[in-house]
């Protein structure tokens, strides 16, 4: 008969403490080895089809695809079948259950380096973005909380048992329950669904609770986790001083209103703390509060920043950004915090072939762009929606400078959000899905277009007028149109214009009135679609063809 462990059973306290600490040890080291494996190791991932209740029909099933990730599967069961070993395989013969209990306190300790290691912004791990470790951070703070569930709940059980439960109210017990508080609290609010609709509240506890359990389980732990403790605040600190690092003061003196759903602010680069060196950089920008004590808390203890992807070249003099209007306001003359520039970290991105010497910088353009995409016959498509335009903009004027084929669809709401657009981007196609009347109709000036991007000049001509002017109707001989193909989506290139080059058009529909099919559904279209050039998403009644298609790039 298979004995099961009891708290019947005592190992004793020396051999106990020693092998708690060593599974604490081992654990941790088993799991930096997991993780590092799965980050450098190549992702495999596979799809899979099954059927749901269709959203308007619940009788009616509908065929869906999702993508698995293969990595994940197998770091989960890596990192659980390590947790099963180090906590309760091992020294299993003993039978103690007060010493699994222990060590469960233990390796929920141990497991709290890697899992704050994981938050650091950027990742000191060579060509890691920092987004692709957060999957890793969830499954082993699922997995911290649940050892620390277990702990708590098997000294329950202890003290129930031998009726001594007026132990919890001792200091260093209530030190350890008061954390537990603190990991439940941040388990309910990691939920998706309560992230969604205040990302503020789960972003503040979360790093509150941190600071919080971090603490108090160095002053429950028994005997003292100081070295784990003294790497958690290592890290949290290490950020903190990051941050100041490469904050600045700015007031926002030129703040643009671009239209209701965006504005356009520039910030003299010279005042960043770091000059952004390739495309696609961001900044973090932050209130600055008349309050001392809300500036500590907000921007040391928990940096409530806002990532915000810099639209201009990285050679420019003025550093241009798109937001979004919502709920963080952008006030002209007010000062903020400015963190950054951050350089992006994108697999096909290798930001060591940008030179950081503008003497150099015209020489190392073509070997960083080839780098980046390879043989110049190859084709490179952006797609980008709404205030993502910021991050494809200076891509796409690189690609273009240097002859690349390439082309970038902007799909954006309001007609107005084309005042973004001051200059002449060739290969570029702008969709508005918001049906507008004939009043608002757009008027191109094809004089505020230049046809060429010069990088020797900062990398973009002068800017001009926006391209909406004033109103007109569709027939209106300053407008170009030109034929729509049977079939946009599947069209070749040669089609939109003449000389089988690209050109930049914009596609409205102007009879479009209040009918709302003039938007995608997506509701209607599954992943398996996307993937399908005749799908019905591209061809079928779920995105109406434009009536009019306005070639931007021809001159009269």
């Amino acid at each position: 008969m298979i004995k099961l462990p009891d708290f019947n059973h005592d190992v004793g306290w020396v051999p106990s403490y020693y092998i708690r600490i060593s599974s604490a040890r081992w654990l941790l080291a088993y799991t930096c080895i997991v993780l590092l494996i799965y980050i450098y190791v190549p992702k495999i991932s596979i799809s899979y089809a099954f059927h749901k209740p269709s959203v308007n029909n619940r009788d009616h099933q509908q065929r869906k695809r999702k993508l698995v990730s293969i990595n994940n599967i197998v770091l989960v069961i890596a990192i659980f079948m390590g947790f099963l070993y180090h906590s309760f395989l091992s020294h299993i013969r003993s039978l103690d259950l007060i010493l699994i209990t222990k060590r469960l306190g233990r390796n929920c300790m141990s497991l709290y380096v890697p899992l704050l290691f994981l938050t650091m912004r950027p990742s000191p791990l060579p060509n890691v973005l920092y987004l692709n470790l957060v999957p890793i951070h969830k499954w082993l703070g699922r997995l911290l909380i649940l050892q620390a569930l277990l702990h708590t709940i098997l000294y329950t059980c202890l003290y129930y048992k031998r009726e001594v439960l007026w132990k919890l109210k001792k200091l260093a017990n209530l030190y350890g329950i008061f954390s537990m508080i603190g990991f439940i609290i941040i388990a309910a609010l990691s939920r998706s669904k309560i992230r969604r609709k205040d990302y503020r509240i789960f972003y503040i506890s979360h790093y509150a609770m941190t600071w919080m359990t971090v603490i108090m389980l160095q002053y429950h732990a028994r005997p003292r986790a100081t070295y784990y403790t003294f790497a958690n605040l290592s890290i949290l600190l290490f950020q903190i001083a990051y941050r100041l690092n490469m904050t600045r003061v700015i007031r926002f003196d030129d703040v643009e209103e671009i239209s209701p759903s965006f504005k356009r602010v520039r910030i003299p680069t010279k005042l960043l703390a770091k000059k952004a060196i390739s495309p696609g950089c961001h900044l973090r920008i932050n209130n600055k509060h008349d309050n001392f004590f809300k500036n500590i808390f907000f921007n040391l203890l928990v940096p409530l920043q806002h990532p915000y992807t810099i639209e201009s070249l990285p050679s420019d003099d003025q550093c241009a950004l798109i937001i979004k209007n919502g709920r963080f306001p952008v006030v002209k003359g007010k000062n903020y915090y400015v963190t950054g520039a951050f350089e992006p970290r994108l697999p096909f991105f290798n930001n060591s072939i940008f030179s950081n010497d503008d003497s150099k910088r015209q020489n190392a353009m073509p070997r960083a762009i080839s780098s980046l995409f390879g043989n110049k016959d190859k084709k490179v498509i952006i797609v980008t929606g709404g205030s993502a335009v910021s991050f494809g903009l200076p891509i796409l004027q690189i690609l273009n400078a240097e002859n690349y084929k390439c082309k970038m669809y902007w799909i954006t709401r309001d007609l107005t959000d084309l005042n973004l657009i001051k200059k002449n981007y060739q290969n570029l196609e702008i969709f508005v899905t918001k049906t507008t009347s004939e009043e608002e109709n757009i008027i191109i000036d094809n004089n505020s277009f230049n046809s060429s991007i010069d990088l020797e000049q900062n990398g973009s001509s002068p800017e001009s007028e926006p391209l909406l002017l004033d109103t007109c109707t569709p027939n209106s001989k300053r407008l170009t149109l030109n034929r729509i193909p049977s079939n946009i989506y599947s069209a070749s290139a040669n089609e939109f214009s003449k000389d089988g080059e690209f050109s930049s058009v914009l596609y409205k529909n102007y009879d479009a009135g209040n009918d709302s099919t003039d938007e995608i559904d997506f509701t209607k279209a599954s992943t398996d679609d996307l993937k399908h050039k005749k799908s019905q998403f591209l061809q079928g009644d779920n995105f109406r063809k434009p009536s009019t298609l306005i070639d931007l790039s021809h001159r009269h």
